[in-house]
C-alpha cells in the first residue's frame, strides 16, 4: 500500500470571489429593473392622489380624511425619493486607500451611538494591512453603513469587533456583532424601500461600484458583515 498521498493545494479564494461577484451583480440588475418598475407605477398615481386630497382639504379644512391621505402621500413620496437617489448614476475614482485610518475615523463618528447602547467594539486592524484600490469617500460611507448597522441591530451592551486579512489580492473586512436581536432577513435588508442604517441597499450599491462584494451572514444571535476590497497593487 502507498505510504503517501500525491496531490496539490490550491488557493480558490478569488475563484469564489469571482462567483460571489457574479451573483452580487447579477441581484442587483434584477433589484435595479424591479425598482425602476416600482418607481414609475407609484409616481402618477401619487401625484393624482396628493393633488386630489388638497383640493378636499381646501374644501373640508374640518375632515380628518384629507390630512391622512396627505400624510401616507408624504410617506410615499419619501420612498420614492430614496428610489430615485438609488436609481442615480454614482461616478467612482478609484485610487490607493488605506482601511485602518477610515475604519478610525469613522469610528470617532459613531461612537457616541454605540456608547448610547454600551455596545463594546473591538478593532483589530493591523498598520501594515495592505491598501485597497477603492473611492476613498465611498469608503468613508461603507463603512459608516455597516458599522451602523451593527449600532442598530445589536442588542444592549452587545459586542462588536472589526477584524482585517489578505488573500489572493483580496482585503476582507469583517464586522461581527452578537447579540442581534431576531432574525435579520437579508434578502430585505438590500431593497431600498426602507429607510435607515437597518438597510444596507446604498451600501451594497457603493461595494458594487469599486469592484468589491459584500456577505451578510447570521448564526443565531451572532452576524457577520464581510466586505472584500480589490487591494491596490503597486507598480514596479
Amino acid at each position: 500500500a502507498p505510504d503517501r498521498i500525491e496531490g496539490m493545494i490550491m488557493d480558490m479564494t478569488r475563484s469564489s470571489y469571482m462567483d460571489k461577484l457574479l451573483l452580487q451583480n447579477e441581484k442587483l440588475n434584477m433589484l435595479r429593473s424591479m425598482t425602476e418598475e416600482v418607481a414609475h407605477e407609484i409616481r402618477n398615481p401619487l401625484v393624482s392622489l396628493g393633488g386630489f386630497a388638497r383640493q378636499l382639504r381646501l374644501r373640508h379644512p374640518e375632515a380628518v380624511e384629507p390630512k391622512i391621505i396627505l400624510e401616507e402621500c408624504g410617506r410615499l413620496e419619501r420612498l420614492l425619493q430614496r428610489i430615485t437617489a438609488y436609481l442615480e448614476p454614482i461616478s467612482v475614482s478609484l485610487t490607493r486607500c488605506l482601511v485602518p485610518p477610515i475604519v478610525n475615523f469613522v469610528m470617532s463618528l459613531v461612537s457616541r451611538r454605540l456608547e448610547h447602547k454600551s455596545i463594546t467594539c473591538d478593532i483589530d486592524l493591523d498598520d501594515d494591512l495592505a491598501p485597497v484600490l477603492a473611492d476613498q469617500e465611498f469608503l468613508h460611507r461603507i463603512f459608516i453603513y455597516m458599522i451602523g448597522h451593527g449600532a442598530e441591530i445589536v442588542e444592549h451592551s452587545g459586542f462588536m469587533r472589526i477584524t482585517g486579512n489578505e488573500s489572493d489580492g483580496l482585503v476582507q473586512i469583517c464586522v461581527a456583532m452578537e447579540p442581534v436581536r431576531g432574525k435579520l432577513g437579508h434578502d430585505r435588508l438590500i431593497m431600498p424601500f426602507e429607510d435607515g442604517e437597518m438597510n444596507l441597499a446604498m451600501c451594497l450599491r457603493l461595494v458594487e461600484r469599486i469592484g468589491g462584494h459584500l456577505r451578510m451572514e447570521q448564526h443565531g444571535q451572532k452576524a457577520r458583515l464581510t466586505v472584500s476590497i480589490p487591494r491596490h497593487e503597486a507598480l514596479d
